[in-house]
Order: structure tokens, then C-alpha cells, then sequence
């Protein structure tokens, strides 16, 4: 593929940043910052344009085939985004989609049932134990641009996603999280998150979406501090505190993750869909694991 195939219009580049501009109040000090946006809010289109960028140079996914794969998850989506200050662009995206009580508006629970044959409530893990598939959220999409990817850099923009969702999750009283990750990619985020994401019980590895490799894995968000906290107390205290960004990275308040997710799951659904209502503790703003 072609770097004219790959390489962003110039007007839409003008377009995210003007949107860009939009996002961020005022003059940020910081390098990066990290924001959270609804599937309707302009903000997403910040998120999307990075989506965008990286599966079509990485899997070949068009915009087209992204919008179709996404399109029945939209309503109850939210989307945490990381912004270059000093360029006013989006470099990181990470798209979540919210269940319904049934456990229901999952894509990584519908393909895995599509894609590895397994129904949700077939799905084991640590060798034979059910997985509570209505109790977790879906991590979509997982995409940082090509100048923050790989081993050089600090992957200060793939941890504040992390630290924007873990404190989200926490604050929702949410611990078990899914998703569906090309194989190098799980390979290098369990080296550099220290064991974040585990393969369910007899599902392997398989093509998916352009990814010659993909593998259906699972989080449970407690287990992972726990050992994070062990391992690594700098990045424990990154991921799920917050902590030591300073000029480098504006995290997210994990208060406004939670209000936004509260505001997405009260929507009234056109489908058979239905409120969690464990999740309105979030207006209290007072729930943990």
C-alpha cells in the first residue's frame, strides 16, 4: 500500500484539528491530553480519524468497512482520545462499547461466536471457570499513531488510554473487560503492561478483520492492579492512579469518564436493549470494584 493510499487528506487533517481546537478550552500546557467523547459528540470524529489512520496502514481496513463493522454499536459507544497540544492532532483512539443488561451490544462477543464458533455463554476461562460476559465492557478499537508505537518510545499515549479506562471502569464499578487483539499487538501490551490481557479456554488464534492473527482475550481490571502494583509501582501508579505525568500528559478525571458513560447508558434504546441500573451507581460517583 502506497503512502498517498494511507496519508490523510489535507483537509481532513485541517478538519481534526479544527475540531482539535474545539476540544481543548483554552491554552494547555501539557503535551498531551486525554478527553472522552459520546458517538454523537464532535469529539469522536478525533478518535475515528486515528482509527482510521492506523488500520488502514495496519490491516487494510477502509473507512467504509470500519463504519460497517461499527454501525449497530454506535449508540452505545464512547470513545477516549489523546491530543497533541503542540500539533492540535489526535494520536491515540480507544473505543469502548457498553453492554446492555443482557450482555448484549458486544461486537467482541458477537464475532467471537461468528469468527471462533463459541457462544458467550460457552466461554471459559482459567480452566473451565464461566466468564460473566455481562458484566464487562468491550474494548473496540485500540489504535496510537505510528510515531508513538513500538519499543522506542514511552508509550505515554497507549498509557493514558489505559489510565483514562481503568479509572473509568473503576469508578462504574466495572472489572472484567474483553476484546479481540492482533497477535503482535497482545504480545507487545502484555511486555509492556506486564500481563494485562489473558486468551480464553480453547479459543485460538485466527484471521480477523485483516489481521492475519487475531486472538479473543479477556482483563479482569482488579487481578491486573494487583499484579501491576507488584511488578512495576511506577506504572501501577500511571495506569491506575494517574500519577507522574506531569507536564508530559493531561489525564483524564475519571468523574467525567463516568458522567459521560452514565449519560450514554441512560439513552433510551430503539431495540430490546436494556439499562444495566448497577450501573447508575456512577452518578454517585462512589463506586469501586
Amino acid at each position: 500500500m502506497s503512502l498517498e493510499t494511507i496519508r490523510p487528506s489535507k483537509s481532513e487533517v485541517d478538519f481534526v484539528k479544527d475540531v482539535s481546537y474545539t476540544v481543548v478550552e483554552g491554552k494547555d500546557a501539557t503535551l498531551f491530553g486525554v478527553y472522552v467523547f459520546r458517538s454523537e459528540d464532535i469529539g469522536s470524529e478525533l478518535a475515528r480519524f486515528v482509527e482510521r489512520e492506523v488500520f488502514l496502514e495496519a490491516f487494510g481496513n477502509t473507512r467504509e468497512q470500519l463504519a460497517l463493522e461499527y454501525e449497530k454499536y454506535e449508540s452505545r459507544s464512547v470513545f477516549f482520545c489523546v491530543v497533541d497540544h503542540r500539533r492540535m492532532i489526535p494520536v491515540g483512539a480507544m473505543r469502548v462499547m457498553l453492554p446492555t443488561d443482557s450482555g448484549g451490544n458486544s461486537k467482541t462477543l458477537d464475532d467471537i461466536e461468528g469468527y471462533w464458533g463459541t457462544r458467550r455463554g460457552d466461554l471459559k476461562i482459567r480452566n473451565g471457570e464461566a466468564f460473566p460476559y455481562k458484566d464487562g465492557w468491550d474494548i473496540g478499537t485500540l489504535a496510537v499513531t505510528s510515531e508513538f508505537q513500538g519499543r522506542a518510545t514511552a508509550g505515554v499515549v497507549a498509557v493514558g488510554l489505559y489510565h483514562a479506562y481503568t479509572s473509568t471502569a473503576k469508578r462504574c464499578g466495572v472489572d472484567w473487560t474483553i476484546a479481540i487483539l492482533d497477535n503482535k499487538l497482545f504480545r507487545f501490551g502484555n511486555w509492556q503492561f506486564k500481563g494485562t490481557w489473558s486468551q480464553f479456554d480453547g479459543l485460538g488464534l485466527q484471521a480477523y478483520l485483516g489481521s492475519l492473527a487475531s486472538l479473543p482475550v479477556w482483563c479482569q481490571l482488579s487481578e491486573w492492579e494487583s499484579r501491576l502494583h507488584v511488578k512495576d509501582t511506577v506504572l501501577h501508579g500511571l495506569v491506575f492512579r494517574g500519577d507522574g505525568y506531569g507536564p508530559i500528559l493531561r489525564p483524564l478525571r475519571p468523574e467525567l469518564g463516568a458522567k459521560l458513560v452514565f449519560d450514554v447508558i441512560s439513552k433510551p434504546e430503539p431495540t430490546d436493549a436494556i439499562i444495566d441500573l448497577r450501573n447508575r451507581r456512577i452518578a454517585s460517583g462512589l463506586s469501586e470494584y
